[in-house]
């Protein structure tokens, strides 16, 4: 996937990880055998699915900081304000316990 989204894109691609249990690596963490989480709930799936399939190829934002990241509300404030004003539709993955960082009225004014 990394490689062809770097023939596909102009600017470098840059990957964090490893994001696969060491079960399927190495195996020289004993316990480290499961993802342990849920990427999508069932009950969002079509939901983006369909909303994506009303875009453009290509013309989506995607955006997501992973289970570990942690922004300060400053940086979420500014990040949600740039994505609204970039003109661009976007995706954000934002965890529940980042919600609270987002501007009050940001999710209502943004949402399809």
């Amino acid at each position: 996937v990394v490689d062809t989204m770097s023939r596909e894109w102009p600017t470098p691609v840059l990957t964090i990880g490893p994001t696969v249990p060491s079960l399927y690596l190495d195996n020289r963490i004993e316990y480290d055998k499961d993802y342990g989480l849920n990427l999508f709930y069932l009950e969002n799936i079509a939901r983006i699915t369909h909303w994506l399939s009303t875009k453009s190829p290509r013309s989506v934002v995607y955006v997501s900081f992973g289970s570990m990241a942690c922004l300060p509300n400053t940086q979420m404030e500014e990040l949600a304000w740039g994505l609204k004003a970039c003109g661009y539709d976007f995706l954000w993955v934002v965890r529940a316990s980042e919600e609270d960082k987002l501007p009050s009225s940001f999710a209502e004014e943004v949402r399809e």
